[in-house]
């Protein structure tokens, strides 16, 4: 149950989040025109994205612990930390390790959404309709189903949490392993 690759990507989309917008100096502001005014000093970094950073991690350090209580220290890189938590929770039971890989999946797609790239929600199927239609909704942290028929009881587009389709994913593939054997 489980390849690692939710591991991988929620591993590599934080650490490129943190390449790309929480290190201090690394994006260069864009040229200025004399017609535009000049804005107000900003913080070197984005500071949102630091937040969102630290609370991954500590999210990750905190279900590890909680779970594997003999864990050993968490690795101080934050991107380390999803291969420890992976690592300190091999011997879980199947129904725990879904709920690991779930909270991987989720992290994976906050990153990238984090980053500005709404195009991992399309690449997830609908977990009620199971078609590829789903679109983001950023001011409601929702994804939403395009397709017309997969509508909720008033008729209303069906409307998904990252975690929602983070578990239906994990679902999926269990019961596509279980039926394979």
């Amino acid at each position: 149950m489980g390849t690692g690759d939710e591991t991988a990507t929620a591993r590599a989309r934080l650490r490129l989040l943190k390449q790309e917008y929480a290190t201090p100096g690394l994006r260069q502001p864009g040229p200025r025109t004399r017609s535009a005014p000049h804005p107000p000093p900003s913080a070197p970094a984005d500071l949102a994205i630091i937040d969102h950073v630290r609370q991954a991690a500590r999210e990750i350090v905190t279900y590890t612990q909680s779970v594997a209580p003999d864990a050993g220290p968490a690795p101080a890189d934050d991107a380390d930390k999803y291969e420890w938590c992976r690592r300190e929770t091999a011997s879980l039971a199947p129904q725990q390790r879904m709920v690991r890989d779930a909270m991987l999946i989720r992290h994976g797609l906050e990153h990238a959404l984090e980053a500005g790239d709404e195009a991992v929600i399309r690449q997830e199927a609908c977990p009620r309709c199971r078609c590829w239609g789903l679109f983001w909704r950023a001011v409601q942290q929702v994804a939403f189903c395009a397709n017309a028929t997969c509508t909720d009881r008033r008729g209303r587009p069906s409307l998904w949490t990252l975690r929602q389709i983070a578990e239906a994913r994990v679902v999926a593939r269990n019961a596509r392993s279980v039926a394979a054997t």
